[in-house]
């Protein structure tokens, strides 16, 4: 995410049905939280805000459509497991894009005679 600087935090809680063959089905997002810093920058209105909270969300269900799990089993039987409810936590690092440095040089050798 463009524009994007150290330390954004955000978690966004997702509720879904684990199937018969532990795979996920029907996530929903019931919760986005941004951190608090975010409101106060200059540079993020309500909109972007919206928007990056949407971003935040389709990772959130993206990563949580390839989760699998153990079925329950009942009775001998596997069933699918309703309202599993799981949080998805992002922390984002500097972009590079915007200063940090990111280069690394080889440190030159050093010789013991000098």
């Amino acid at each position: 995410m463009p524009g994007t600087r150290a330390n954004t935090k955000a978690y966004v809680d997702v509720s879904f049905t684990v199937t018969q063959d532990g795979a996920v089905r029907d996530p929903s997002v019931i919760a986005t939280v941004l951190c608090e810093e975010l409101f106060y920058r200059e540079d993020y209105d309500e909109v972007s805000i919206e928007k990056l909270q949407s971003e935040f969300q389709k990772a959130a269900i993206k990563a949580v459509l390839k989760f699998k799990y153990k079925p329950r089993i009942i009775d001998g039987e596997a069933v699918d497991v309703p309202g599993v409810k799981t949080r998805i936590s992002f922390q984002l690092e500097d972009d590079p894009e915007e200063g940090a440095d990111t280069s690394s040089k080889p440190e030159e050798p050093v010789d013991p005679g000098k």
